[in-house]
C-alpha cells in the first residue's frame, strides 16, 4: 500500500535504492522492527540507506546505566571501567535479541553481496556521528549526504538536526510534554492495547495480522500534533535549500511521506526571500519506521514509479518473513561475528560518547556565572 500521493507498481522487487530508519534496536517496546526487516529483505536494492536511530543507544545506555553501583558509574564515567557490548547485552536482558541481530545478520550479508550500505546517525545513535565519512564494516557512515535522484538534489540527513525539541533536551514545556505524553502512549499500546487488540484479530478476524503492533493511541497523540508536523515539512526543505539542494529526505518523526511543499505553505515574508521561478519550494520525504509501523523508502528510476521514483512501502508490501518472528532458522548466520565485531566497536563510541558528556557537564559547572 502506498502513501497517499503515490502510485507505482511495487510488484517489481527490483530498486535502485530502499531507505529506512528509526528502527531502534534493542528497545524493549520496539514492535515493528520484523517489519521493516521483512521490506529489507524482500527487495533488491543496489544501495540502502538507513537514515538514522537505528541502534537506540540512547536506551541502551539508560537501561544499562540502571544495572551499575553508584561506584560503578563514577568509575565509568571518568573512564577507569569499560564493559564489552555482550556484557552489555547480558545486563539489559533485552527480550527479542535474536530478532534484532538478525537484522544486522541480514545487513552484512547484503554488504557482501556487493549492495551498498550507507548510515546516516541520528539523535538516538549520536555517538556514531565520530564514525563521520568512515568505512566500518563495509558500511560507510555519512552525517548528511547531497545526492542527485529523481530530478532533484536531494539532501539526506535524520532530521533531528532541525528538531528544536532535540535542540532544547526537551526541557522546554511543549516540547517535553509532548514527548512524555508520546512515551507514556506507547508504553500503554505496547503492554496493553497492542495484546488486546492482537488477541480479539486472533479469535474474530481472517485477517489477524491487520490487528498486529497497532500502537492506536501514540497513533491518536502524534496526529494531535499534525500541525507541527505539516511545518516540520516546510522546515526541512528550507534547510535542504541552505544546503543548495530543492529536496529532503529524512527519518525521526515516525510518519512516511512523499510530498510537495509548494510556496503558498510559506509566510509572504519567507516567499519573497526565496525568490523562486515557481510554485514547488521542494519536495520532502519521510521514511517512516521500523519502531511502530514498519515502513521504507523506494526509489526507482523508472517513468511511471511513484512520485518522480519516489513511493512509501509499507508492512503490505512484503510478505513477513520468519526470520525475524524466528519461526525460521537463521540463513545469515555466518555473518554474526562480523554483527557482534560492528557492535563492539559501536558502543566503544558510545563509552567515549557518555564520558564526553560527563565531561562537558562538569566543565558546564565549574564554568563562572556571568553577571
Amino acid at each position: 500500500m502506498l502513501a497517499s500521493g503515490d502510485s507505482g507498481d511495487v510488484s517489481d522487487l527490483t530498486l535502485d535504492v530502499l531507505s529506512f530508519s528509526d528502527t531502534h534496536l534493542f528497545h524493549p517496546l520496539n514492535g515493528a522492527m520484523h517489519y521493516q526487516a521483512s521490506i529489507i529483505e524482500a527487495y533488491n536494492a543496489r544501495r540502502l540507506e538507513w537514515v538514522g536511530d537505528g541502534i537506540d543507544y540512547e536506551k541502551i545506555w539508560v537501561k544499562f546505566l540502571k544495572t551499575l553501583s553508584s561506584f560503578q558509574k563514577q568509575e565509568f564515567k571518568k573512564g577507569d571501567l569499560s564493559f564489552s557490548f555482550n556484557t552489555v547485552l547480558q545486563a539489559i536482558d533485552f527480550p527479542r535479541l535474536e530478532s534484532h541481530l538478525r537484522f544486522l545478520d541480514m545487513l552484512f550479508a547484503k554488504v557482501a553481496s556487493g549492495v551498498e550500505v550507507v548510515y546516516y546517525p541520528g539523535n538516538h545513535d549520536e555517538n556514531l556521528m565520530v564514525w563521520d565519512g568512515k568505512t566500518i564494516e563495509g558500511i560507510h557512515f555519512k552525517e548528511r549526504e547531497v545526492v542527485k535522484r529523481g530530478g532533484y538534489d536531494l539532501l539526506i540527513q535524520h532530521g533531528h538536526q532541525i528538531d528544536p525539541g532535540f535542540h532544547s533536551k526537551y526541557r522546554d514545556w511543549v516540547y517535553g510534554t509532548g514527548a512524555r505524553f508520546v512515551d507514556g502512549g506507547m508504553i500503554f499500546d505496547h503492554y496493553f492495547l497492542n495484546p488486546l487488540l492482537e488477541g480479539i484479530g486472533k479469535r474474530f478476524s481472517s485477517a489477524p495480522a491487520k490487528f498486529e503492533n497497532l500502537f492506536l493511541t501514540t497513533e491518536v497523540l502524534k496526529a494531535a500534533g499534525k500541525g507541527f508536523g505539516e511545518k516540520r515539512a516546510i522546515k526541512a526543505v528550507l534547510d535542504a535549500r541552505s544546503y543548495g539542494a530543492n529536496a529532503v529526505m529524512n527519518g525521526h518523526t515516525h510518519k512516511r511521506d512523499v510530498a510537495i511543499i509548494s510556496q503558498r505553505a510559506l509566510q509572504t515574508d519567507q516567499r519573497s526571500l526565496l525568490k523562486l521561478p515557481n510554485q514547488e519550494l521542494g519536495l520532502y520525504l519521510n521514511t517512516g519506521d521500523g519502531f511502530n509501523h514498519g515502513t521504507a523508502l523506494a526509489y526507482k528510476a523508472q517513468k511511471g514509479f511513484g512520485h518522480k521514483g519516489f513511493a512509501s512501502l509499507t508492512r503490505s508490501d512484503a510478505p513477513l518473513s520468519p526470520v525475524f518472528t524466528l519461526k525460521a532458522g537463521n540463513p545469515y548466520a555466518e555473518y554474526r561475528e562480523q554483527t557482534m565485531r560492528f557492535l563492539e566497536a559501536a558502543w566503544q563510541t558510545c563509552e567515549q560518547y557518555v564520558r564526553n558528556k560527563h565531561a562537558s557537564s562538569q566543565q558546564h559547572d565549574r564554568a563562572p556565572a556571568v553577571s
